[in-house]
């Protein structure tokens, strides 16, 4: 994937997350879900993060001692793609910056 296009999901999926009211939806096409999974697959894997973005990933790590309910789990999740983003917009040229 692309700079660009990876921005562009992280936007997407911000703005689904965002507008998501219902905690409910918890299924794995939920905005949620599939924000969750896009920070593991490429948030886990930027070899420099801030410190914060490790609290975060190890936050939503299925885990017995973490019992975070919906809200919870979204506001971490939004704070992850702000993270992410910020991580990508570090390494991208001047041109994807604005």
């Amino acid at each position: 994937m692309e700079m660009i296009d990876l921005l562009s999901r992280i936007q997407t999926l911000g703005y689904a997350l965002d507008k998501a009211a219902d905690a409910a939806d918890t299924g794995r096409n939920s905005p949620l879900e599939q924000a969750r999974a896009f920070l593991f697959t490429h948030l886990a894997q930027e070899p420099v993060r801030p410190h914060r973005a490790d609290d975060v990933l190890e936050l939503l790590a299925p885990s017995p001692h973490n019992h975070l309910n919906w809200e919870q789990q979204r506001a971490l999740v939004l704070e992850g793609l702000a993270i992410l983003r910020q991580v990508f917009l570090r390494k991208a040229p001047l041109s994807y910056s604005t």
